[in-house]
């Protein structure tokens, strides 16, 4: 949460800073690299592999993962649109 509160406030690189400290503690918790995407395009970096990522571990959730991270009501929410920005990208000359 204080992430998001970050990056609504557009303060890039501490939401940087504190999703990954995030990603270090739950690496395979998703909204993270969901969140690190968006805080690098504010950067104006790449954040194409955080989105990868992101995509990578919604596509491989389980039961057990879906349970652990069940207090995330948004969680793999972006999932199909980030997906389908990553392709654009990917296509694009």
């Amino acid at each position: 949460l204080v992430a998001q509160d970050l990056l609504q406030q557009q303060m890039w690189r501490r939401a940087t800073e504190v999703l990954t400290k995030v990603s270090e503690d739950q690496p395979r918790f998703p909204e993270t690299y969901y969140f690190l995407s968006k805080a690098s395009a504010g950067l104006e970096i790449n954040g194409e592999a955080y989105a990868q990522k992101y995509v990578t571990l919604c596509k491989g959730l389980g039961p057990r993962e879906r349970n652990q991270f069940s207090n995330e009501p948004r969680l793999c929410l972006n999932a199909k649109e980030t997906e389908d920005e990553l392709a654009k990208k990917n296509s694009e000359p």
